[in-house]
């Protein structure tokens, strides 16, 4: 009987340290990640207004999940992302434009790596892994630098692991974008 009873707590002891342990490595996975989807809220200014990204849900796309935030504009206008992560590879579904994912983030990605749409591709480089950038907010350092070309011009942003999306630049208007509070 005691027999028992001390493999059935060396049992339910061994499970708990595997629950943790594997907890543990998740909180790891989402503190590394530059884009990290475990974030429920976030407020950001953009030029002369303002967003508020929700995580509002799930939707399945070709029979894969995606979470799906909202970015809530000042104005009443909202726009809706797709992102789901699979093996540390962020992924984005482009239901407007052309029904199909493409890669957000690889955390096998190194410096001059590109990354974007395929009908568009090319158009987004990382520059570094260790910019800066100042915002209202504070200043952050080591940050992931993407450039990105538009047609209306090229822009910087720039992510923080754990924290995701800080803030944007463009050569002309220094700061127009960052993370509010």
């Amino acid at each position: 009987m005691k027999s028992t009873l001390i493999k059935s707590v060396v049992a339910l002891l061994s499970i708990l340290f595997l629950l943790s342990f594997s907890s543990k490595v998740n909180e790891i996975e989402d503190s590394e990640s530059y884009f990290p989807l475990t974030i429920k809220e976030k407020k950001v200014r953009w030029f002369n207004t303002q967003y508020i990204e929700r995580q509002i849900g799930e939707k399945k796309f070709n029979n894969k999940t995606y979470k799906v935030f909202e970015q809530e504009w000042k104005n009443g206008q909202k726009d809706l992302l797709y992102l789901r992560e699979e093996n540390r590879v962020v992924y984005q579904y482009q239901k407007e434009e052309d029904n199909h994912e493409y890669v957000r983030y690889n955390n096998r990605f190194k410096k001059n790596a590109t990354l974007g749409p395929s009908i568009k591709p090319k158009l987004h480089k990382i520059t570094s892994f260790n910019g800066t950038l100042e915002t209202p907010y504070g200043k952050f350092t080591d940050l992931m630098v993407i450039e990105a070309k538009f047609d209306n011009g090229k822009f910087k942003f720039y992510y923080q692991k754990g924290m995701g999306y800080i803030g944007a630049t463009t050569k002309k208007e220094g700061l127009i974008s960052y993370l509010r509070e």
